[in-house]
């Protein structure tokens, strides 16, 4: 098992802690203590960011490879309507001569 700097320094604190228990005044054996649970409360949420901070990662790769996957389908689709459009157009090319033709022959029947 690896011992982290935290896990280190958790420990070498509670042993100084320990070691002047004996020694200290009622008032700073209280101080050491709380200055040892502080050291282990640190060392926990430090972990547990360390998860936090991992899952978050991993869900923005996810999300990322999500928006990818639907702008590539976005891109596809948009082509499907141009084509669609296109060959819509090119079915019927008199309906598209009259729409352009019609305000000109509107103006030149005045």
């Amino acid at each position: 098992m690896h011992a982290y700097p935290t896990e280190l320094s958790r420990s070498l604190s509670m042993r100084i802690a320990q070691s002047r228990s004996a020694q200290l005044p009622d008032h700073q054996s209280m101080d050491a203590q709380r200055h040892a649970l502080l050291i282990q409360e640190n060392a926990m949420l430090a972990r547990q960011l360390g998860e936090v901070q991992r899952r978050v990662t991993q869900q923005l790769a996810q999300h990322a490879r999500v928006i990818q996957t639907l702008q590539a389908q976005c891109v596809q689709l948009r082509a499907a309507v141009i084509a669609r459009d296109t060959a819509l157009s090119m079915r019927r090319p008199d309906t598209t001569e009259r729409k352009t033709a019609t305000p000109a022959a509107m103006v030149s029947r005045r």
